[in-house]
């Protein structure tokens, strides 16, 4: 299954934030609206938000732009009994922001890296759900890599590392960086791939279950469509384009 959370109505003159909820079915290829059981907790309408899931299934929506400006809260909907929670934010919380990166891995906790406030952010905070407590991985590694950006695309892969590719940095467009969150005491950041000529936004980036990554992004004119292939080895990952 899959699922879609809100987005904006582009048909007015400032976009409409968008709390719509649905599900796409591909064995008969049709989308179904979700009404929650409980209208509590459900996320208020946004857009530009980070939307994950973990290896159990549940749904995750991050931040993103709302009717009021940016927000940084956090809620989980289960789809076995349909409902909504919000969760709390305790230990080092990342702040509002829109156009971030959002995944989860394998141990199902959350990653939230870069977006915008004002500026491009380069910041990386994982949250456990277990504890309910963020925090903030503290960079060891190259900090040409290390930097600020949104707008792009980011996943998890194989053996606890991050993919981060494209996005902006607020004056240029960037390419493919990966962090592996799993070393002890810290985040290292390394460059996997050059693109000759990097998108102005990442948009989506999958990593394929034997290899090679999907990547999508748009661009003010245009949908642009790459594709990277990807060699394993035991000295890490080499990149051919």
């Amino acid at each position: 299954m899959l699922y879609a959370f809100g987005g904006y109505d582009s048909g007015y003159a400032v976009p409409a934030p968008l709390s719509n909820f649905s599900r796409f079915n591909p064995r008969n290829n049709s989308w179904t609206d979700l009404v929650p059981i409980s209208n509590g907790s459900v996320p208020s309408a946004r857009y530009a938000m980070g939307f994950t899931s973990t290896p159990d299934g549940r749904l995750f929506v991050f931040g993103g732009h709302g009717e009021s400006g940016l927000l940084g809260d956090l809620s989980c909907y289960d789809p076995a009994v349909g409902v909504w929670t919000a969760l709390g934010g305790g230990g080092e919380p990342p702040s509002a922001r829109e156009s971030m990166g959002f995944v989860a891995t394998s141990d199902g906790r959350l990653w939230v890296y870069g977006g915008y406030h004002e500026s491009a952010l380069g910041d990386l905070r994982s949250y456990d759900p277990d504890s309910g407590n963020w925090t903030l991985a503290r960079d060891r590694g190259l900090l040409d890599i290390q930097i600020a950006r949104y707008g792009m695309g980011m996943t998890a892969g194989p053996g606890a590392f991050l993919y981060v590719f494209g996005g902006s940095d607020g004056s240029s467009r960037l390419g493919l960086a990966r962090s592996r969150p799993g070393w002890v005491g810290g985040t290292c950041w390394d460059s996997c791939l050059r693109c000759r000529s990097p998108p102005n936004s990442g948009g989506v980036l999958v990593l394929l279950a034997r290899g090679g990554s999907s990547c999508v992004w748009a661009s003010a004119s245009s949908i642009v469509y790459a594709l990277a292939y990807l060699v394993w080895n035991e000295r890490g990952l080499q990149g051919q384009h």
